[in-house]
């Protein structure tokens, strides 16, 4: 599929041939003295954070909470850093291998694609990257992309309007900075590992410096499917006077990758049977359902600017904007179960109907009698289906702020007032195919599937308009913070299907507050509180009855001491988060006789409420400590588990630098330690029906659970010199057998075993 129409060449031609003009300039002019720097320093605008950090893991500032530069150790809100120094010593394959050192975060239910994460319990599918949305990505982000990582915990109208309500991870992407420096690297390894990146700045003169980052894997992964991506960012800075500067970028990217869709768990499994084994006779790297004629194909144009600067030395602005030319195409194989003389069989019938426990050994008819028959056993023949999605989308996002600063002897504050604008538009078609069922023990042999035809058809539109105040005021010598703000924001939807020949168009205009109060108890100890609020939109389709929003509350609450002069922060902190408009099955619809026609599902709040510790540390110039833990209970308003979602899990990552004048200098190790809880392995809403038509409502238990698992990673780094430097990773150094995470009982994906792989960088 053509993504790209013509009036884009130009762009991409530009943005390619900028840099290789610019190298052809004069030398760079001597960097700022010493005094030039600190002067521009003291005269960053508001919107701006300093390259500076307290330690080697440790930011000091982010501006993800609220567009303006926020002291993490002082905010009422939950804000994390991931900090380049991190992201490189960690190395991770992909996002989420960084970002399970961040507590409350943690892989969902797609390991596979599309950077899947649940943060305080709640799945978010899209990406942000430099506070602009990218929906729904089939495919993870480059890491190498990334400078650093910010995560700002629970609702945010601000940075994400139409965001989830456990919180947004925003990722900063490299952009051109006023050095000279540039490296490249080869790695190779055993998994998705084969890979090369190049990144090389320059500081054309004083006012204007040049970035471009490029990195391509070519690679098959454990599950045996095809890895192709290609990624090509350059970027361009401008300043002027103190503090006025102007960032321009482009991000290329296409990717190939072969759908994985899992394979099936033990029939045997059941929640009183908790267990990594899988059906007989398959392997975890085994292709049950779909070959390399099976590729998910993704390509994406961004083209971005940033400006940011003073005004007066009171007042300072920003403008962004950003556009999106994206699309996707994929024919996508899946199953159904497996078959008993054609019929399906560990289904929905095999959850006992008093208890809500699926029992595979036990067989239960219907109402009224629900009786119970020995199980038939299960077949490897497996039903198979197939879908085909293919998308095309284009956004626009634009951006202005304003902060106010003022200061006194022993007070301080910054008003921000900002506007900005989100359009989406995506053409959609998808369509149903037919693919005979196989013995998924017998050698997978491609076979084309039979097209039915379009199934579903259309354009879709969506919009968030958005106009907020935020206060931000620090008294008694910054002893007390207390922030507030009101964030207007008006969402529209119009969806014009051609299948199913109608539209719909709805839209809704929400006021969302958000306050907070910080106490310095003293001055390396606070105390905190917050309260934000936000929605996530839920476009109906046509002939659809669901609300267009999902609206997220949360209070958190907790403490921060930092020690060691700053360089260790610990912090422990309660939160509850609630979503509401979640749709859950009617039980009137269990009863004897069932109504008819069956009566509209339910709409209620979905909560998720627990505790979070953490620990970042530097204990001196060689030994760097992140360190978590969480447990929360995450449910439906009927107390069901969520599938995907760990209600406990731990991690902690040392590195280990020999100092320069040791005999080790130039050495460094670094070890990870992560532990995911159980979690439910496919979703069982609602109540088990005998106990509904008794009176008695029990819910209905997931079917399967994920067991819990310890994943231990190892890195090696040694330095040559100031041009050579190498790294060696360890991923699952133990070889540990682990269930990554699920979808349902037929689509189980096993986690990598152990992967070696090993990097060589060549600086100048």
């Amino acid at each position: 599929m053509n993504l790209s129409s013509r009036r884009f060449v130009p762009l991409r031609l530009l943005f390619a041939c900028f840099p290789l003009a610019v190298f052809a300039q004069k030398a760079p002019e001597k960097p700022a003295t010493a005094a030039t720097q600190t002067e521009m320093e003291v005269t960053l605008p508001a919107f701006t954070v300093g390259a500076d950090t307290i330690s080697r893991y440790q930011a000091d500032e982010a501006t993800s909470a609220a567009r303006v530069r926020t002291n993490l150790f002082s905010s009422s809100s939950t804000v994390s850093v991931l900090t380049p120094e991190f992201l490189r010593d960690t190395g991770p394959g992909k996002v989420l291998d960084a970002l399970k050192f961040v507590p409350g975060i943690a892989e969902s239910t797609q390991p596979v694609g599309g950077d899947r994460m649940a943060v305080r319990g709640f799945q978010t599918d899209g990406q942000i990257m430099d506070g602009f949305a990218r929906t729904g990505p089939y495919n993870h982000l480059e890491p190498y992309l990334i400078n650093s990582v910010e995560i700002v915990k629970g609702p945010n109208a601000i940075l994400n309007p139409s965001g989830q309500p456990g919180g947004t991870v925003n990722y900063v992407s490299k952009k051109a900075e006023f050095a000279d420096r540039g490296e490249v690297i080869m790695q190779v390894g055993q998994y998705d590992a084969n890979k090369v990146m190049l990144d090389i700045n320059r500081q054309v003169n004083k006012n204007v410096a040049i970035r471009l980052v490029g990195a391509a894997i070519r690679d098959r992964g454990y599950y045996d499917n095809p890895n192709r991506s290609y990624n090509f960012m350059p970027s361009a800075t401008f300043r002027w006077g103190r503090t006025q500067t102007l960032t321009l970028q482009g991000i290329f990217q296409k990717t190939k990758r072969t759908f994985v869709g899992g394979v099936p768990i033990s029939p045997l499994a059941s929640p009183t049977n908790v267990t990594t084994k899988l059906w007989p006779g398959i392997t975890g790297d085994r292709k049950v359902y779909a070959d390399d004629n099976n590729p998910r194909n993704e390509h994406g144009e961004h083209y971005q600017f940033l400006y940011s600067g003073r005004i007066s030395d009171r007042l300072s602005v920003r403008v962004a904007g950003h556009f999106l030319n994206d699309g996707h195409d994929a024919i996508q194989y899946s199953n159904n179960s497996a078959n008993v003389n054609g019929q399906p069989v560990l289904t929905a019938a095999y959850i006992n109907p008093f208890t809500g426990v699926f029992d595979p050994t036990q067989y239960w008819g219907g109402a009224p009698t629900f009786t119970a028959t020995p199980a038939p056993t299960p077949s490897n023949i497996f039903n198979r289906s197939s879908f085909s999605d293919f998308t095309t989308t284009k956004q626009y996002d634009f951006q202005n702020d304003y902060a106010y600063e003022l200061k006194g002897e022993k007070y301080s504050s910054t008003t921000t007032v900002g506007f900005s604008w989100l359009k989406n538009k995506a053409d959609y078609k998808n369509g149903n195919f037919s693919i005979p069922a196989y013995n998924i023990l017998d050698p997978l042999v491609y076979v084309a599937p039979v097209d039915n035809g379009v199934s579903n058809a259309g354009k879709r539109k969506t919009s968030v308009t958005q106009m907020y105040l935020m206060e931000n005021l620090s008294i008694l010598s910054d002893r007390v913070i207390l922030t507030g703000g009101l964030s207007n924001n008006v969402y529209r939807s119009r969806i014009a299907s051609v299948t199913k020949n109608g539209v719909k168009a709805v839209s809704q205009t929400e006021l969302f507050p958000s306050y907070g109060v910080v106490v310095k108890a003293a001055d390396d100890l606070v105390v905190y509180y917050g309260h934000s609020e936000s929605a996530a939109m839920n476009p109906p389709d046509v002939g659809s009855t669901n609300p267009l929003l999902q609206i997220g509350r949360q209070w958190e609450a907790g403490v921060r001491y930092r020690f060691l002069k700053n360089k260790a922060t610990v912090t422990a902190g309660y939160f509850d988060v609630a979503q509401s408009n979640v749709s859950v099955p009617n039980p009137a619809n269990l009863l004897f006789p069932a109504p008819v026609p069956p009566l509209p599902g339910l709409l209620s709040d979905r909560t998720a409420r627990g505790w979070e510790y953490s620990l970042n540390m530097e204990l001196n110039d060689e030994i760097s400590v992140i360190a978590n833990y969480t447990t929360f209970r995450n449910r439906d308003v009927n107390g069901s588990p969520i599938r995907g979602t760990a209600e406990k899990s731990a991690a902690v990552w040392a590195k280990y630098t020999a100092a320069k004048d040791s005999s080790l200098a130039g050495f460094g190790a670094g070890l990870g330690i992560s532990h995911s809880g159980q979690r439910a392995g496919d979703s069982q809403t609602g109540f088990a029906q005998a106990s509904v038509i008794a009176g008695k409502p029990v819910i209905k238990q997931p079917t399967f659970f994920l067991p819990s698992f310890v994943r231990v990673d190892l890195a090696l780094s040694y330095r040559f010199n100031k041009s050579w430097s190498t790294y060696a990773f360890v991923e699952n150094i133990l070889d540990e057998t682990y269930l990554a995470g699920s979808l349902n009982r037929n689509s189980v994906v096993v986690g990598i075993p152990r992967n070696i792989k090993a990097s060589l960088t060549y600086s100048f």
